[in-house]
């Protein structure tokens, strides 16, 4: 490839058709001819840009600053002109990844975030929306089960919507030792740390009932069932 003026990083890269596209810290958006080797031109972002995800026809680029950008290309190789069709603000903060989901694009960054854009017909960026998900500690174990996400955070274990993201129910769990490990399946959930296993019917807002009376084995994996009589089993490793 023909070096261009800009000697900045390049953060990312993507295939548009038969076009290269790179990603600089300088927030440009080069286009590269990929049968001649040479660049084709550039469009200038407001800041680095980090991330971008590409179609036969389409560029989506963003970073430090959290518009994504829309690029439509020509279909033409002879006469390629990358154009800026229009931007959108996805986040407040910095966006560090974007992908394409076909009617939608998905973006993720420095705020505990999801930003969905839905795209028009021809690409364009027509609507935005911005789920928030709450910010878990590293150590957390998260798991998915109908329709939750079941979360183990240190002494607390808590069940949230997969599709409002909202917080279901918080469980405060008994003991000094952390959550190791937990799993669901239905209305059950189950948890286990280095003393013991337990099992708890959990409803929509609260903690129904203890499913076992007596604690359970501690567990490196427990798993959740239920037999052809509608009994609950569960499975420790």
């Amino acid at each position: 490839m023909k070096r261009t003026k800009d000697k900045s990083p390049i953060w990312c890269l993507a295939i548009a058709g038969k076009t290269l596209v790179s990603g600089h810290s300088s927030g440009a958006l080069n286009f590269w001819d990929c049968a001649t080797n040479s660049h084709i031109s550039t469009i200038q972002s407001r800041g680095d840009i980090l991330t971008l995800t590409a179609t036969e026809n389409a560029v989506y680029a963003t970073g430090t600053d959290p518009h994504v950008m829309h690029v439509s290309l020509s279909d033409s190789l002879l006469s390629a002109n990358p154009t800026l069709t229009n931007s959108m603000r996805a986040h407040s903060h910095d966006i560090y990844s974007i992908i394409n989901a076909g009617d939608f694009l998905v973006t993720g960054g420095e705020t505990c975030d999801f930003g969905i854009i839905r795209l028009g017909e021809s690409g364009d960026l027509v609507q935005k929306k911005v789920r928030h998900i709450a910010p878990w500690e590293r150590e957390s174990r998260v798991v998915v089960n109908e329709g939750s996400v079941l979360v183990g955070n240190g002494k607390e274990i808590s069940v949230w919507d997969e599709v409002t993201q909202r917080e279901v129910v918080r469980i405060e769990k008994h003991g000094d030792d952390n959550v190791i490990g937990i799993c669901g399946k239905d209305d059950l959930v189950a948890y286990w740390d280095a003393e013991e296993t337990r099992v708890l019917k959990v409803g929509r807002l609260e903690v129904d009932r203890i499913a076992f009376k007596e604690n359970l084995p501690p567990a490196i994996k427990a798993s959740i069932f239920t037999d052809s009589d509608h009994r609950e089993l569960v499975i420790l490793t």
